[in-house]
């Protein structure tokens, strides 16, 4: 999954790397209720994960 890494309140990634914010939460319940889990690319920029999303690094790109 790519997310945009400075987007708040709806997400972004704190400064020990951790997937923080709206979106995180509601991927949280989404982990729990279908029993799946969600990799998260870590990415500095906004045009990172759209280079990633492009290149089908992501399956999942909020």
């Amino acid at each position: 999954m790519c997310i945009d890494p400075n987007w708040m309140p709806f997400e972004k990634f704190d400064d020990r790397g951790n997937h923080i914010g709206i979106t995180a939460d509601y991927y949280k319940i989404f982990s729990k209720t279908l029993g799946i889990d969600f990799n998260i690319l870590k990415t500095k920029t906004w045009d990172e994960s759209l280079q990633n999303a492009i290149n089908r690094k992501c399956d999942i790109f909020l």
